[in-house]
Order: structure tokens, then C-alpha cells, then sequence
């Protein structure tokens, strides 16, 4: 077990898809933490450019490794070529999503 020192930093990591906030914490002469202490917040990606689509607000801050599903607006429909997008760790969201196709 790892034990803290009184005057010495110690870091933190995160799990996969959360990213650090504070990446390190000191310990104060009283044995206390100086805060703000760490915490770790999920990733979140780019969302793609989906026009006629309500992808903006629906897919908005979608964790790294989840799916983000959104719907075509009126008069438009969802393409078959693409598949719903996927955060990867980069934070882009891959080449091929679905895109919205007008119904006329």
C-alpha cells in the first residue's frame, strides 16, 4: 500500500474515457489535502457536422467509447451507408456515420 508523505504531491490517473481536471494533489503539513482535490470528468467527442439533423444537441458531449444515436428532422431520413457514430479515445468520431437524405 502506497502510504502519503506531509509536503509531497501525489498523482492521480483516470480511467479510460475520463480525463483529469487536477492531475496531482499536495499534502499539507496537518496531513489534509489541499483542494481543490482531483477528480476526473468523462471525455467527450466532436460531434460531426450532421445537417438536417438534431445530432448538435443530441450527441453533444458523448462519452469516448459510446454511441450517439440522433434522429433526422422532418422530411429527411437516415441513410443506410453509415452506422451511428462511436466516440474514440482520439475524440473524433470516425469517417462513416449516417447521414440525413431528403425523402423526396
Amino acid at each position: 500500500m502506497y502510504e502519503n508523505k506531509i509536503d509531497e504531491f501525489c498523482d492521480f490517473n483516470c480511467d479510460f474515457g475520463y480525463k483529469p481536471v487536477l492531475a496531482s494533489a499536495f499534502c499539507l503539513p496537518d496531513g489534509r489535502w489541499e483542494i481543490p482535490l482531483p477528480e476526473c470528468l468523462p471525455l467527450g467527442c466532436d460531434v460531426p457536422n450532421i445537417p438536417q439533423s438534431d445530432a448538435n444537441t443530441a450527441c453533444c458531449g458523448v462519452s469516448i467509447g459510446k454511441s450517439c444515436h440522433f434522429r433526422c428532422h422532418s422530411g429527411y431520413s437516415p441513410d443506410t451507408r453509415g452506422h451511428p457514430f462511436t466516440a474514440e479515445e482520439s475524440g473524433s468520431v470516425g469517417s462513416t456515420y449516417r447521414q440525413c437524405s431528403d425523402n423526396s
